[in-house]
């Protein structure tokens, strides 16, 4: 039986620390190919203080219409769940 090097599987595995990325490619001509060289790689992850500070968090990135826009729907988000009976609630036949 061979030995595994430390990390490698068991019951003492951490979490992988890989990072997740979406690739965003511009729309190819018809002539051409899309050029590698203008694709966009975002990574993807949890950012706490937006989570926390959503607003301000928004601000400081200059993210102005996210933010215009999350403030105007978001008295339509509380009257919707209003009207359904609340967040979690099942109807009751």
């Amino acid at each position: 039986m061979k030995a595994q090097p430390a990390g490698a599987g068991g019951a003492g595995k951490k979490a992988s620390n890989m990072s997740v990325y979406t690739v965003h490619v511009p729309p190819a001509t018809a002539q051409t190919a899309p050029d590698p060289g203008r694709f966009v790689f975002v990574r993807d992850g949890f950012s706490f203080w937006a989570f926390l500070l959503g607003p301000v968090w928004m601000l400081w990135h200059g993210m102005w219409l996210v933010l215009v826009g999350s403030s105007a729907l978001k008295p339509h988000r509380c009257d919707a769940s209003r009207w359904h009976g609340g967040i979690g609630r099942m109807p009751v036949s």
